[in-house]
């Protein structure tokens, strides 16, 4: 008899709700909100700490002391975030274009679409780059990695110098990336775009607190 009052009170209508309520109730919302954010947070910091005792590692050069410049691991996951970013917003915006280029019966030749997506995926990434370095200092995948791209000042590289920057990311991407071998050896681990526009890129925390120990 226990049993069967146990099962008619959780198949009840009244429990149902009550539990219903509970779930969808702010605190519980709060609380798994959290959760999520916390364990994205622990994510980011133990990505971030192996890339920088990477970029230690594999740098070609004896130092006594660790570098505020970042290396070429943390700028390699900086740049794969960021290329996944530009990569699902042009793939919104060619839904987009293509469900408009549907409704007046398409585009003709399609030669002049292939065209048209390849252009539009350069301007996009050069946008991209472009717009944060030169108005923030760094870009979404940069700020995960809390890394940042400086001219000599210190200061943000200046919208001409960004555009250097990203014409000489395409000359170094090209042959295989082998723009970014000079990290390796570079003092200052700057690659081809570096020497280009004149500018470094820095651990954010280097310039504040202390960064990950090795």
């Amino acid at each position: 008899r226990t049993d069967e009052l146990v099962d008619r009170v959780l198949q009840s209508d009244q429990m149902r709700r009550a539990i219903e309520e509970v779930v969808a109730g702010p605190a519980v919302r709060a609380a798994m909100a959290k959760q999520t954010t916390g364990l994205a947070e622990e994510l980011v910091v133990g990505v971030r700490s192996r890339a920088v005792l990477v970029d230690d590692r594999i740098e070609r050069r004896s130092r006594t002391a660790p570098s505020p410049f970042a290396g070429i691991a943390t700028r390699a996951v900086a740049f794969g975030i960021d290329a996944g970013l530009i990569l699902v917003a042009f793939a919104s915006l060619a839904a987009l274009a293509g469900l408009i280029a549907s409704l007046v019966g398409g585009l003709r030749p399609a030669w002049l679409a292939g065209a048209l997506l390849a252009g539009g995926w350069m301007v996009l990434a050069a946008f991209y780059f472009v717009m944060f370095w030169s108005g923030a200092g760094q870009t979404p995948g940069m700020r995960l990695l809390r890394l940042r791209v400086r001219a000599g000042t210190g200061n943000p590289p200046s919208l001409g110098r960004s555009i250097v920057r990203a014409v000489g990311t395409v000359i170094a991407i090209v042959p295989f990336f082998a723009g970014y071998i000079p990290v390796l050896f570079d003092e200052r681990r700057r690659g081809l775009p570096d020497f280009m526009a004149g500018t470094e890129v820095v651990y954010d925390d280097a310039l504040g607190s202390t960064r990950p120990e090795a």
